[in-house]
């Protein structure tokens, strides 16, 4: 059964954990800046990311990952079962990549907005 929505209504590091135990394609489209996007997810892992059917480097994927963690807007739509075409793998466990890039939106955030004592 799909499952669609909204970012504003369940953001993405929420909705990756409601998937994490799924296998199928997040199709994520209409984040400003960003083409459409799709997760392949397999139990516990991110598959790939592609864009425009073609999957994204390790260094691209993860800029575009931050990129959609930080979106509040943008529709999605999961499609059970479905796996890429392509042979590529990041195999990402989940969780691990999850809180690495908690972790380094947080370091960003305090290089852009450094604490008021110092």
């Amino acid at each position: 059964m799909p499952l669609y929505g909204n970012l504003k209504d369940l953001p993405l590091d929420e909705l990756l954990q409601a998937l994490r135990y799924r296998e199928g394609a997040l199709e994520i489209w209409n984040v400003k800046g960003l083409p459409a996007t799709t997760l392949f997810l397999k139990p516990g892992h991110i598959r790939s990311l592609d864009q425009k059917g073609k999957p994204l480097p390790p260094s691209r994927a993860k800029e575009t990952l931050l990129a959609l963690l930080a979106a509040r807007e943008g529709n999605f739509e999961f499609l059970p079962g479905v796996r890429p075409r392509h042979g590529f793998r990041l195999n990402w466990p989940l969780e691990r990549a999850l809180l690495s890039l908690a972790t380094l939106t947080d370091e960003r955030g305090r290089a852009t907005f450094p604490s008021a004592g110092r």
